[in-house]
């Protein structure tokens, strides 16, 4: 899916490598559309907890201090994204529970995309992530789902058509970014007829459906 232009794109970071492909789609796209980029990252509560429980400091100075990092992280992927760095990038970390939160900021800045990538600390191979899944069960701006292998353009497009009003959505986004990549687009449509569902028999050889 591409943005409209000008329209702000979130990209969910984890730093493991399905987000890292994540921020370079989501930084070609900005790039491409002159949208502004916005890179999230939202640090486990946990994480901060289980630092106050090694470590003297407070609670409070260590969350900056974790905020603080996790921000310069966010600037150095950018950096080491292979593509255009968007006209337009803001870097914010918060504290929370990971799909609230990426929630939270597509809704806070308007977000006409999200994009996350498919899977985490668990890798590849396991499915969608379970921070992916919350955040496409709940969200209410289209989302991009990025494969770790899926760093580079685009080269083959398919949107899957059952006529309904979410499809043709999905169509649209598929004619704009196979126009930005200059990608084969593909239309598929599975059509199965209501016979096999209903258990249809056919009185004889020459009326059989298929």
């Amino acid at each position: 899916m591409t943005s409209s232009a000008g329209m702000p794109i979130v990209v969910a970071v984890d730093f493991f490598a399905c987000s890292k492909s994540a921020l370079v789609q989501a930084a070609r796209l900005a790039s491409s559309t002159h949208a502004p980029l916005h890179v999230f990252h939202a640090v486990e509560p946990l994480v901060v907890t289980n630092l106050a429980d090694a470590l003297p400091d407070s609670v409070e100075e260590l969350r900056q201090r974790v905020v603080k990092d996790s921000r310069k992280a966010l600037s150095e992927a950018m950096d080491q994204a292979e593509g255009t760095r968007p006209e337009q990038v803001e870097f914010d970390v918060t504290v929370g529970s990971p799909p609230q939160e990426v929630l939270r900021k597509a809704q806070a800045v308007s977000a006409d995309l999200l994009v996350l990538g498919m899977s985490g600390a668990f890798g590849v191979g396991r499915g969608l992530g379970a921070t992916a899944g919350k955040c496409l069960k709940k969200a209410t701006t289209s989302a991009l789902v990025v494969h770790e292998s899926h760093a580079l353009p685009f080269r083959t497009v398919i949107a899957c058509i059952d006529f309904s009003a979410s499809s043709l959505a999905a169509l649209e986004y598929a004619v704009r970014i196979a126009a930005l990549y200059r990608s084969q687009l593909c239309l598929l449509h599975v059509f199965r007829g209501p016979w096999h569902r209903l258990h249809y028999r056919a009185p004889t050889r020459e009326a059989n459906p298929d």
